[in-house]
């Protein structure tokens, strides 16, 4: 198991809680930078893919005990490691629509001693995507508010997020430029939390937002944009080619695969679940 003083920790939740670093299959994992290196930041750590210029994940340690209050500088900032033709830059988010968004959030990792240090950290291009305005401020802020607030104070948590990405995304290569630089707009963007609950057992929520409509895949027919959906974790495995800790796919309340419970109750498979507020999230299960 790999293990840093900087970036993701997988023996943060504690070492009975042991949570390993995301796995890469598949085309995801040919498209890798460096065959999947990860790059460690302050309190979080990422793997780009060297065709779409944006991470395929990036992985963050929380400890709300510890938050401090940061001014944001919006430090905006290349990684030299990463390289800068590796990396989306701001030529594509001037004067349009799409904003900066952040994939580790820049709020969640502002805690401890090194909290400055992890404010700048996330202001890295390798840490943005392109997220339409609507969605930035909208549903995605929601739900990275839903999941802060859920976990309650002085508890741990990893976030994990990354953009779903599909053959029907739109290239976009910024205002009044020619059209053929390859970037092109994620299908949507993933999340999932994973914590230990007040009776110390291990959780996992996973959640996924469409940011529009021109798309071609299973999901589509039963997720709206714009719209926040709670998924098994196995439908973001489905979506992105990442696979998980096995201790994540255990701990996660809701199911890909049919069963005679779900059969009989004529839930359809996977489960997707709309969410509209907090107390939408389903954790515990009565079946």
């Amino acid at each position: 198991m790999r293990t840093t003083t900087k970036g993701y920790n997988p023996l943060f939740l504690g070492t009975n809680y042991a949570i390993d670093y995301p796995t890469l299959t598949g085309e995801v994992k040919n498209h890798a930078l460096n065959e999947g290196e990860i790059f460690d930041f302050t309190h979080f750590s990422l793997v780009m893919n060297k065709e779409t210029k944006f991470a395929v994940y990036s992985i963050a340690i929380i400890d709300k005990s510890k938050f401090r209050r940061i001014k944001r500088k919006n430090s905006w900032h290349y990684d030299p490691r990463i390289g800068k033709d590796n990396q989306v830059g701001n030529e594509l988010y001037a004067q349009n629509v799409w904003d900066r968004g952040h994939l580790t959030r820049r709020y969640d990792v502002c805690w401890g001693a090194q909290a400055k240090q992890a404010s700048h950290d996330t202001f890295c291009w390798a840490n943005i995507a392109l997220q339409h305005h609507d969605f930035n401020t909208g549903v995605w802020n929601d739900l990275e508010n839903w999941l802060l607030a859920y976990v309650k104070d002085g508890r741990k948590m990893i976030v994990t997020t990354g953009p779903i990405h599909r053959d029907s995304d739109i290239e976009y290569c910024g205002v009044h430029r020619p059209s053929g630089c390859k970037i092109k707009v994620p299908y949507g963007f993933w999340k999932s939390i994973t914590f230990v609950d007040q009776n110390l057992n291990l959780m996992t929520l996973a959640f996924i937002i469409r940011q529009y409509n021109k798309a071609g895949g299973n999901l589509d027919s039963r997720l709206k944009p714009l719209k926040t959906y709670q998924v098994p974790l196995t439908t973001v495995t489905k979506e992105t080619g990442i696979e998980f800790d096995r201790k994540q796919y255990d701990t996660n309340p809701l199911f890909f695969f049919t069963n005679p419970i779900m059969t009989a109750r004529e839930i359809q498979m996977p489960e997707a679940y709309l969410i509209e507020e907090k107390s939408d999230m389903i954790v515990d299960r009565n079946l």
